[in-house]
């Protein structure tokens, strides 16, 4: 009965933080993005049947609160199907672990590799986002008239000098539109992947988790990869809907290869003295500029190609 309880507390949790975005506070894009943590911490503590119990909870609790203000329930369903339901399945193939090989010691178990639940995640993230948006009715055309409506009201209600002038509403709202699949699918990953970490670490600090906690930056994307993610840029030039489901492609796949980029660097930088104010100026850079995270693109497809990580590894410090 204690994984079924979880589990639907885990639902209304997740239900509320999907709510919270609707009020539009400065905490409601930080408490969207910890909505899947409860079904996280679930499924990694007391199983993939408990995550499941919260996923289908907090899709109907969500679909009937839509249901109660004559909005659309099938709206609810799919945030939950989008991003909690992924998450059960990751958090399954975190515990999941074989016999290791022979020259292990005895008793030894090999679990599934981060890198193996990182193209996991990224190919759920691109089907469901796809599907998703089918269920919606996502068409960049009516989508952009529906953006311009709504920007020229908002422009039309700002004091003069405001951030968008009138004449450039039509330019924006397209330009908006056409990120929409790149922005949704690198923040989508991005949200599964942290869920999974914070979820792994809150269910190791109460002795639930079932496999050794290891850093992530032992995380690295099989060398396929790169051809994948060619072939994402190469199919954005395609018209629609092709070109929209490879723009959600590349989007999930610039995440990915950032995510191992930056775990190449923490590997790498191990032992080294300076390792503090190098990851520091990396990840401010990387907030502050923007254009350094291309960069770190190209080392994780450079990592996943060449082992980068194995060449320039450095030993740790000895203990002391």
């Amino acid at each position: 009965m204690l994984p079924i309880a979880v589990g639907i507390g885990a639902g209304l949790a997740t239900a509320l933080l999907f709510a919270a975005f609707a009020t539009a506070t400065p905490l409601a894009l930080p408490l969207f993005m910890l909505s899947p943590l409860p079904v996280a911490i679930a499924s990694l503590g007391w199983g993939w049947v408990s995550g499941g119990i919260g996923v289908l909870v907090s899709g109907l609790v969500l679909g009937g609160a839509l249901a109660a203000v004559s909005s659309n329930p099938i709206i609810g369903i799919v945030l939950s199907v989008t991003f909690a339901l992924p998450v059960v399945w990751l958090a399954h193939l975190a515990t999941l672990s074989r016999p290791a090989r022979a020259e292990e010691p005895e008793g030894a178990r090999e679990w599934v590799s981060y890198g193996q639940i990182l193209v996991h995640a990224l190919f759920l993230v691109v089907g469901l986002l796809i599907l998703g948006g089918a269920a919606l009715g996502f068409e960049p055309s009516a989508l952009i008239e529906g953006t311009t409506e709504a920007l020229e009201a908002w422009v039309a209600s700002q004091a003069s000098g405001g951030l968008v002038r009138p004449e450039d509403v039509p330019a924006v709202a397209a330009l908006a539109v056409s990120l929409m699949p790149y922005m949704a699918a690198s923040l989508t990953l991005l949200m599964l992947v942290f869920s999974l970490w914070l979820g792994a670490r809150i269910a190791a600090g109460s002795g639930l988790l079932p496999r050794p906690l290891a850093p992530f930056h032992d995380a690295q994307l099989p060398a396929w990869m790169a051809g994948v993610f060619a072939l994402a840029i190469l199919g954005t030039f395609a018209p629609y809907p092709l070109g929209t489901a490879a723009a959600v492609l590349m989007g999930a796949s610039v995440m990915a290869f950032t995510l191992t980029g930056l775990a190449a660097i923490h590997t790498v930088t191990l032992g080294h003295p300076a390792r503090g104010a190098i990851l520091a100026g990396v990840y401010v850079a990387g907030f502050v500029f923007g254009f350094p995270v291309l960069m770190v693109v190209v080392l994780g497809v450079a990592d996943s190609l060449l082992n980068l990580r194995a060449r320039f590894r450095r030993a740790p410090p000895p203990d002391r």
